[in-house]
């Protein structure tokens, strides 16, 4: 079956640490509308680190029922996330699906169905994710998955060969200091033969205050989307038009203080 686009989205220091730096979440979210995503994926241990899940912004219409807004999809095998009334709440997507396996508890399972959170079996023991992302696509519509999470999703998902897209905004900090939680850990066997994965340079511009915002292509299907995007662009500039973006204007669905692996 057709696997969506996926796009590992990431603010990171100059040595590859994904905390102990200050994050601009406004310029993080803000160029995430290239994307347009249909679905953000994030790990369960994501969605614990949040600070205060209960501390939400009302609205007029529950963001559950706007489908302008993407879906909030995570990877919990191990029925850890409880907080789904609260994330339902959140006005930055649209709750949600919840990758899980054969062996997740059946009363977990009857939990997530009491809270309208649709459920992706595969796998046991651990989340196959080429597979569930495949199921996301068919059963659910979603063609393109931006990840918001920590180094462990991301380096499984670059193992299951599934990336096509790495965005890294590279903040001016050196972190140092252990333990190092890096944005992809334990990629070690990653190709048959041995040798570093490479990537394609889509492009490179700073953005913000001394921030490097660079995209590299993992797939073919990449470059020719980036392609297509900028000959878009650059049609809507002769026409004097903005170029198309998202139907949401800002997206910041999780919190990054905390962020674990």
């Amino acid at each position: 079956m057709p696997l969506p686009y996926v796009v590992l989205h990431n603010a990171v220091s100059i040595d590859g640490r994904i905390d102990g730096f200050p994050v601009d979440l406004g310029l993080f979210y803000g160029v995430t509308e290239r994307w347009n995503e249909d679905a953000i994926l994030t790990g369960s241990d994501t969605i614990l680190a949040a600070e205060d899940p209960d501390e939400v912004v009302d609205l007029e219409v529950e963001p559950t029922y706007n489908r302008s807004l993407p879906l909030l999809v995570v990877v919990d095998s191990h029925a850890r996330v409880r907080t789904w009334p609260s994330l339902r709440r959140q006005p930055y997507f649209r709750a949600g699906a919840a990758f899980c396996t054969t062996e997740t508890p059946r009363a977990y399972l009857d939990y997530l169905a009491n809270e309208s959170v649709t459920t992706i079996i595969s796998g046991s023991g651990h989340v196959d994710l080429r597979d569930a992302l495949e199921q996301l696509h068919a059963h659910l519509h979603v063609d393109t998955v931006r990840v918001d999470s920590g180094g462990t999703l991301n380096a499984a998902l670059l193992r299951a060969g599934v990336v096509d897209e790495v965005s890294l905004m590279i903040h001016p900090a050196l972190v140092g200091n252990a333990p190092v939680r890096t944005v992809f850990p334990r990629l070690e066997g990653l190709s048959g033969d041995g040798a570093a994965l490479g990537g394609q340079l889509l492009g490179a511009e700073r953005v913000g205050d001394g921030v490097l915002w660079a995209r590299w292509a993992f797939s073919p299907r990449a470059i020719e989307r980036d392609a297509a995007a900028t000959r878009a662009a650059a049609e809507a500039a002769r026409a004097n038009r903005p170029a198309p973006v998202s139907a949401a204007t800002e997206r910041r669905p999780l919190p990054r203080r905390r962020r674990r692996d």
